[in-house]
C-alpha cells in the first residue's frame, strides 16, 4: 500500500463517496495515455522544457488520486538532473505501474466500501 496514499482515499470517500473516487479514478485511467503519449513524444523530441512540463502536469494527476510512485516517477522528470536514456527506461516501466497502482486503489475502495461495488 505504500504506493498509494489511502489517507488520501479516504479523504475522498468521505467528501465525493466510494462512486464519486471511481470516477475519479477512470478519468484518470482515460487521460493518462494520451499524457504519456505526449511525454514520449517531447522526450523523442528531446525537448526538455516541455517534458518537464509535461511531467509537472501528470505528477499533479497522479498525486491529486494518491498515487504516491507514479507521482515520484514524474518529480524526478520534472526536478531532477537525467539523462534521456533513464527517461526513456522509467518510460519503459511507468504504465505497468501505473495499472498495477489503479488496481492497488481499487482494490482499496471496493474493500473499504463493499457495499457500494
Amino acid at each position: 500500500m505504500s504506493h498509494i496514499d489511502t489517507t488520501l482515499l479516504e479523504q475522498y470517500v468521505s467528501m465525493l463517496g466510494p462512486n464519486g473516487l471511481r470516477e475519479s479514478m477512470t478519468t484518470f485511467n482515460e487521460l493518462m495515455p494520451s499524457y504519456m503519449d505526449e511525454l514520449k513524444t517531447m522526450v523523442a523530441a528531446k525537448d526538455s522544457s516541455a517534458t518537464r512540463r509535461q511531467a509537472h502536469k501528470m505528477k499533479g494527476a497522479c498525486r491529486s488520486l494518491g498515487f504516491v510512485r507514479l507521482a515520484l516517477a514524474m518529480e524526478y522528470i520534472e526536478k531532477d538532473a537525467w539523462h534521456w536514456q533513464g527517461v526513456e527506461s522509467l518510460l519503459m516501466s511507468w504504465p505497468t505501474e501505473m495499472s498495477q497502482d489503479i488496481k492497488t486503489a481499487t482494490e482499496w475502495l471496493d474493500k473499504n466500501s463493499p457495499d457500494q461495488a
